[in-house]
């Protein structure tokens, strides 16, 4: 019997924006997903958390703390109207749990699923 294996995907403890690629933070309420090429960060809430201003693609600014076992926080740049309204935008997140590597599909980042 000849069965094809998946690749399981990278997984790292902690991400802090150099490893470049596209990661998914899972923690114990939402999904975040982080495009560290584009330096993007989308959030997608779970069934128990409540929608937010955070839930499109935002550019990111910085990552002031993202891993595992640790709620993350992390501040995005504002874009379009909200520059002269803004100065950022800001994320703390319930304790992550999972931080592993994907490949994208169209929509997925973006919230456009």
């Amino acid at each position: 019997m000849t069965a094809q294996r998946e690749a399981m995907p990278r997984r790292l403890n902690r991400l802090t924006g150099d490893e470049g690629g596209n990661w998914r933070v899972v923690t114990a309420t939402s999904e975040y997903f982080f495009d560290l090429d584009a330096m993007t960060v989308t959030r997608h809430p779970g069934a128990s958390a409540a929608e937010t201003i955070n839930d499109v693609a935002r550019p990111i600014h910085t990552i002031g703390r993202c891993e595992v076992g640790h709620p993350g926080f992390w501040t995005m740049k504002p874009e379009g109207s909200a520059l002269a309204l803004l100065e950022g935008f800001w994320q703390q997140s319930t304790q992550i749990q999972i931080i592993e590597e994907f490949l994208p599909t169209a929509g997925l980042i973006d919230g456009n699923e």
